[in-house]
């Protein structure tokens, strides 16, 4: 993708969103299916406003005994840029078949004629407070609208008016899920697809801040009121330790830890960005945990010890307001 940015002097090159792999495949496929033609490239303009290009690869068509296309299936390779993702150079798969007759709606739209599917690799949401409901596949609403359009726009091109199925697949997305915050979130089985824009930008700390405002929402929506932040793995143990001190060793222990560690939001250091997001979501208070030179801006933490911060929100005006300190 020829899209740059500058961070801190240096030129990065920005790649595509699984979205936007998924739109790019479900294009190429649905126009497979209806025309039983295949591009040597595809192109979609992204919410960003960009041209995003990509190649096709792994067909897979299934055929009837007349020789009529009955599904096609393609993949797009994750180009992450410079960034460091994941999910880079993983393979996003949409496997494109009719639903039914031809529709009878008088004013069709993306949404009545194209159903869209999590397949293998893809996550699944346990949880409340996601973008998808609890139960649904994990491939969020803008890549949905996406994929929707995209393979709409080949039925209007082509004269279809059949209703579509659209099963979205990564074979290696279970394995690299576990390297995601997925399980943290929720979501279990696979990777997610994702993006709002439809590109990568590389060293963006969107993408960090939307997990964090994830999370957040899934402890909300869970019940709690009160949440832990930590910058990092060092925040994370000493919170954890400090919590569990002095107890046995036990299943139930091991079990206990295994879910206060799931429930720490990990902020890096967006602390400020932290804070006010928990404070427009409604919680009422917030525990900061980190060490040594770590600070919320409300305070400087004693260096060279692990240090804890208590923050309250104010119901009318949800302020920021130290109300205690320990080391």
């Amino acid at each position: 993708m020829d899209a740059y940015i500058y961070q801190d002097k240096k030129k990065l090159r920005c790649g595509y969103t699984t979205g936007a792999c998924a739109a790019l495949a479900a294009k190429s496929a649905v126009r497979c299916l209806v025309s039983d033609t295949r591009r040597e490239e595809e192109t979609i303009l992204v919410p960003g406003g960009l041209l995003v290009r990509a190649k096709p690869e792994d067909w897979r068509i299934s055929r009837d005994k007349e020789g009529r296309i009955r599904s096609a299936e393609c993949a797009v390779k994750k180009d992450a840029g410079d960034d460091h993702d994941a999910t880079d150079g993983i393979l996003i798969y949409v496997r494109a078949e009719y639903a039914g007759d031809a529709s009878k709606a008088e004013e069709p739209d993306s949404e009545k004629l194209v159903f869209i599917e999590g397949g293998e690799g893809i996550g699944r949401v346990t949880k409340a407070g996601l973008d998808q409901p609890p139960g649904e596949a994990a491939i969020n609403s803008v890549p949905r609208r996406m994929i929707q359009e995209e393979a709409f726009k080949i039925l209007e091109e082509y004269g279809v008016r059949r209703p579509l199925r659209l099963t979205v697949s990564a074979p290696e997305g279970v394995r690299i899920a576990e390297k995601t915050f997925n399980p943290v979130l929720g979501i279990e089985g696979g990777i997610s697809i994702l993006g709002t824009s439809g590109i990568v930008k590389p060293m963006s700390s969107e993408a960090l801040v939307e997990t964090i405002r994830a999370q957040l929402k899934v402890l909300y929506f869970e019940g709690r009121r009160t949440a832990a932040a930590v910058p990092g793995n060092l925040g994370a143990g000493y919170l954890t330790d400090y919590v569990f001190c002095g107890q046995e060793n036990t299943l139930r222990k091991e079990r206990q830890i295994k879910r206060f560690s799931d429930s720490l939001v990990i902020c890096s250091n967006f602390i400020g960005r932290t804070v006010d997001m928990a404070g427009e979501l409604g919680f009422s208070g917030l525990l900061l945990a980190g060490w040594e030179s770590w600070g919320t801006g409300s305070w400087t933490p004693i260096p060279g010890k692990a240090t804890q911060g208590w923050i309250r929100f104010c119901p009318a005006r949800w302020r920021r307001e130290r109300t205690g300190l320990c080391c």
